[in-house]
């Protein structure tokens, strides 16, 4: 997922991510989040199970 921020912005850690990355993580996936060129980008891994 991205979306546009305002120049500057920093991601910290707050009650949505940190449940997020709580949820996902005992999943076995995993959860980034940063701001690269004015942008926040999230990027969520989860594990699929072969058939």
């Amino acid at each position: 997922m991205t979306n546009p921020v305002g120049a500057g912005t920093t991601v910290r850690p707050a009650h949505g991510l940190t449940g997020m990355r709580a949820r996902v993580e005992a999943l076995g996936g995993f959860v980034a989040a940063d701001v690269a060129d004015d942008t926040f980008v999230l990027v969520v891994s989860l594990p699929v199970d072969a058939p």
